[in-house]
């Protein structure tokens, strides 16, 4: 683990030397980890800003040598300010060889036996078959690369790619619920948070009789401002009237465990969950408490990624630096492997 920090500090700083950064703090002379935390100083976003919003303009090796495809815009939970965080060609297939590797592992212990159908809840904000925009968010630029060089199969996705990643409604609840009425072979529900599945089965249970009723008539709610090739999806689903009799009746038994009675080859919840979701993933387990959760990821904008030690579980180990910027946190590199150390 040492020695595998230290070489990628000691890569960063030699592919950085000649930036207005590196120069700055002479990364030249940086030869042993001492001579870094001697030259470099302890810093924070606000020091990195100014540097950010000349790259961001257009201007070239500034903070990073490394070319940039987007930038990534957090919440600004921490701070209550948006931050931009360069995201590197690098950097992205780093994480998104990861993600892809991490997620797909988690589904392996139930896909052996199954075709491995996936409702995708979640709306994103890109079309992921073109270049990505000057800003955007973690989870959209990571589907972009599962696309762009085609390590994903989205084909596993109800409705497949037009669907999946419909960008043209806000109502994509509406459509996942439709499906979810009509097919009972759901085998994984797929999301970047935990807290969107929640969303899911509170408008479930909100808007099913509604949603059973436009299935009837054969016809989209017109409130609902689907993509054409949505609509058509939808209305090419075979509709069985057995089926919908068994979601009512199992709906008016009440929605404590709902998910393994409408679902039953339904074996895993994957998407991101931490204590800060610990009072949403309680109210989850209300519909879901026989069915496993797994956060295959945990991840932050800022940099760093873990991995879950088991399913169900909120403890997460450090995986490996993930660097947008390659600069930021490499102190925070160090501190750890030190703490490591000590530990094991």
């Amino acid at each position: 683990m040492f020695e595998t920090n230290y070489k990628l500090l000691e890569s960063i700083i030699d592919d950085n030397k000649n930036t207005e950064y590196g120069k700055k703090y002479n990364f030249s002379e940086i030869k042993t980890i001492e001579d870094y935390k001697k030259n470099v100083p302890l810093s924070k976003y606000d020091d990195y800003e100014p540097y950010i919003t000349r790259m961001y303009e257009g201007e070239k090796n500034i903070l990073i040598a490394y070319p940039v495809i987007t930038y990534l815009y957090t919440t600004g939970s921490e701070t209550s300010i948006q931050k931009n965080i360069p995201l590197t060609i690098k950097a992205l297939k780093n994480l998104g060889n990861k993600v892809f590797v991490l997620r797909n592992k988690t589904m392996s212990k139930y896909e052996k036996n199954y075709n491995c159908h996936i409702l995708h809840i979640i709306n994103h904000h890109i079309d992921i078959t073109k270049e990505p925009p000057k800003k955007c968010i973690l989870s959209d630029i990571a589907y972009y690369y599962f696309y762009k060089d085609k390590i994903e199969d989205f084909n596993q996705y109800f409705g497949g790619l037009d669907l999946a990643f419909d960008i043209e409604t806000i109502y994509y609840l509406y459509e996942k619920i439709w499906i979810s009425i009509l097919v009972d072979y759901i085998e994984v529900m797929d999301a970047i948070y935990l807290f969107s599945v929640l969303q899911f089965f509170i408008e479930f249970e909100k808007s099913y009789k509604d949603i059973i009723s436009d299935i009837r008539k054969r016809k989209i709610n017109p409130k609902k401002k689907l993509s054409e090739k949505a609509k058509k999806y939808l209305l090419e689903l075979p509709v069985s009237e057995e089926r919908l009799q068994f979601v009512e009746m199992e709906c008016q038994k009440g929605f404590d465990n709902i998910a393994s009675r409408l679902w039953k080859n339904l074996h895993i919840i994957i998407g991101i969950r931490s204590k800060a979701f610990i009072y949403e993933n309680k109210a989850l387990d209300k519909y879901t408490k026989d069915i496993d959760k797994s956060s295959f990821l945990f991840a932050s904008s800022e940099s760093f990624y873990a991995f879950p030690i088991e399913i169900n579980s909120f403890n997460y180990l450090i995986d490996r630096l993930f660097v947008f910027m390659n600069l930021f946190h490499i102190m925070k590199v160090i501190k750890i492997t030190i703490i490591w150390k000590k530990l094991f």
